[in-house]
């Protein structure tokens, strides 16, 4: 079994959440697809796991930024 159990883990915060999606967008951009398509597992706390969540569901960083208030 050498196949590889990716995770990807999200910190809360509150506006943290912002600053994270700022990174997830560029790690996004690298892979050039959504990134359920490269994470076997989505784990958050607080506001990371509503990032998490959506991202799981297939969403791209860019919509779920536009959920979050300006």
């Amino acid at each position: 079994m050498d196949k590889k159990f990716n995770v990807l883990t999200l910190d809360g915060g509150g506006s943290k959440g912002i600053y994270s999606l700022g990174i997830l967008h560029e790690v996004e951009a690298k892979f050039k697809s959504p990134l359920a398509n490269h994470f076997d597992l989505f784990y958050g706390t607080s506001t990371g796991a509503i990032i998490a969540m959506a991202l799981a569901q297939g969403k791209t960083v860019e919509y779920i930024k536009k959920l979050y208030p300006k």
